[in-house]
């Protein structure tokens, strides 16, 4: 999720090898597992902040699939800043990353040059495939609301589906395409528990994208052959 939404990461096998990686790389956050072998997460944590000592302070994301009461309050008492439980979905995760990091969580919307490359150059194209974009997706997107409201797995996943078709024209990777397919999952498994909030965050995804394009088309003039 963090590579296909522009994020570069590191992986480390425990606690001690993060802490290790820490010394020689600068980083924007730490997202930490609550159970890790060798130095677990509360000692990773307490051990990163001795030795910081009052110094920068790097952000820590908890994450962890023993989601219990009382869970989230410790690891904040133990110096971390923000808490996400698994299964992982990504508009939690960038919420969180947005709280901590701020602005560096959201990785610009538009990547021009990857959507040039699959349309071999013929950016006079953009503001037509807009166009039907602008006017397919909101129904779409109806279907979809629809659907889990009548708790209809089927129709989710048509909608979902179809939806992803217009939208990897724009986006081939990145945080919207991966919610889609997330909900085209979901509607597949008959398991709409989380698709509510993944439908909020694929919807405001999307209009942030659609934006970026008509500015984008809005730069290129002109079409050719189009009157002046």
């Amino acid at each position: 999720m963090l590579r296909q939404a522009g994020h570069t990461v590191r992986v480390v096998g425990n606690g001690q090898e993060a802490l290790d990686a820490l010394e020689g790389e600068a980083f924007d956050v730490l997202l930490c597992d609550v159970q890790m072998p060798v130095l677990d997460d509360m000692e990773t944590t307490r051990a990163l902040r001795r030795r910081e000592a009052g110094g920068s302070r790097l952000p820590i994301v908890a994450m962890t699939a023993l989601a219990v009461v009382g869970d989230r309050e410790k690891c904040l008492a133990a110096g971390m800043d923000a808490y996400v439980a698994k299964p992982i979905r990504w508009h939690v995760l960038q919420e969180a990353l947005r709280q901590v990091v701020g602005a560096r969580a959201l990785p610009p919307v538009l990547d021009r040059e990857v959507i040039l490359e699959r349309m071999d150059g013929q950016a006079h194209l953009i503001p037509q495939l807009l166009d039907l974009f602008r006017a397919g997706y909101p129904d779409l997107v109806g279907d979809m609301r629809r659907a889990l409201a009548e708790v209809d797995g089927e129709r989710l996943h048509r909608a979902a589906h179809k939806l992803a078709g217009g939208l990897g024209i724009f986006e081939p990777v990145g945080p919207g395409l991966t919610a889609t397919r997330q909900l085209e999952a979901m509607g597949r498994g008959v398991d709409l528990c989380a698709a509510p909030p993944t439908l909020d965050f694929l919807e405001s995804h999307i209009k942030r994208l659609v934006a970026a394009l008509e500015t984008w088309a809005e730069q290129m003039g002109p079409t050719p052959g189009s009157a002046s």
